[in-house]
């Protein structure tokens, strides 16, 4: 079983304060003119979140991978793409936590022919895979995400953020498997 929505909401208790705690785990020179995903040392998190991390640790069923900062900068976008890539995405969803300046931004996920999509491996990022000719897309739908929320990453999605503001994502991911961990239900209780 996987998980079929395209996105579920999570309360994430806290979540104002939880921003500001996040926001102290990120070195000033990550703001930069590109797209930026960084893994974020535990160590670090529980010193400066630690009823977050306590939180996620309580209630999660399996090891989490990692915790990651995904920095898009202003007038920019992070490129439709699958997580992990590969016939059974290996990232088949995480929890996306907004921490900064995501009113006004969208996450849009888009329908591809698979003679459009080709591998890679962009610069701090796992395997994904890309479309070739973007002009095929198809979007489904998007997402304002201002709110907390598992997203399902095995399905091609972008992020556009038209603000003159960079918007910052703490995104959640658990132990990798092609066979189990399909589904949030699998890994986190919510």
């Amino acid at each position: 079983m996987t998980m079929k929505n395209l996105y579920v909401p999570c309360e994430v208790p806290n979540l104002e304060t939880v921003q500001q705690q996040l926001l102290k785990c990120i070195p000033e020179s990550y703001f930069t003119d590109a797209p930026k995903a960084f893994t974020c040392d535990i160590e670090i998190l529980k010193q400066y979140c630690p009823e977050l991390i306590e939180w996620l640790i309580d209630n999660s069923k399996t090891d989490i991978l990692h915790y990651r900062f995904y920095i898009t900068p202003p007038k920019s976008r992070l490129p439709p793409h699958i997580d992990g890539g590969g016939t059974v995405p290996t990232v088949p969803f995480r929890l996306n936590i907004p921490v900064q300046n995501t009113k006004g931004t969208k996450l849009t996920f888009f329908n591809s022919n698979e003679d459009n999509i080709k591998f890679g491996i962009p610069d701090g990022y796992l395997t994904s895979m890309h479309p070739i000719d973007f002009t095929k897309l198809e979007p489904i739908d998007s997402l304002e995400l201002t709110n907390s929320h598992f997203v399902n990453t095995s399905v091609l999605h972008g992020v556009r953020n038209p603000l003159s503001t960079y918007r910052v994502i703490f995104a959640v991911t658990w132990q990798l498997d092609h066979d189990r961990y399909r589904d949030i239900e699998e890994v986190f209780n919510i």
